[in-house]
Order: structure tokens, then C-alpha cells, then sequence
């Protein structure tokens, strides 16, 4: 929000009233902020693990036959609760 000064009302009731909502405008943007970066953090795990279980799965398939890893093992890398 922006205002020049010609802008602004005169009356304090009118200037409370601004103030107020420019406040409550602002701890909605850092709640919002928050709640984002709380996000990014998640799908940025999540990304990791997805990327981790890509590397085993690679090396499971390509990997030479001493470094194969079982059927079990690609099982264990798979099941993960809350995904």
C-alpha cells in the first residue's frame, strides 16, 4: 500500500484505522512467509529422499554384480511413513 502524504486522512480515528490494517495486512504476509517456508523445507526433504532412493535404484540396476543390492533391500528404501 502505498501512499503519499496529501493521502492520508487528517482525522486520528481514520489514521488508527490505516495503521491497524496495515499492521494486520503485514503479519499476514510474514504468517504467509512462514507457513511457505515451512513448505519449502518439506518438498525440499522430500525431494532428498526421492533423490536417495533414485541412487539405489540406479545402483541396484547398473551397479556391478558385488554391489547389487536385493529385492528387500530396494523394499526397505521404498516404504517410508508420511509419503
Amino acid at each position: 500500500m502505498s501512499l503519499s502524504i496529501d493521502d492520508l486522512p487528517n482525522d486520528v480515528e481514520s489514521l488508527k484505522a490505516l495503521l491497524l490494517a496495515v499492521h494486520a495486512a503485514s503479519q499476514a504476509a510474514e504468517a504467509r512467509a512462514a507457513s511457505l517456508a515451512v513448505e519449502v523445507d518439506r518438498l525440499t526433504a522430500r525431494a532428498e529422499r526421492l533423490d536417495h532412493i533414485v541412487s539405489v535404484l540406479r545402483r541396484a540396476q547398473y551397479g556391478r554384480r558385488s554391489e547389487r543390492i536385493s529385492d528387500e533391500q530396494i523394499e526397505l528404501a521404498l516404504v517410508h511413513p508420511g509419503y
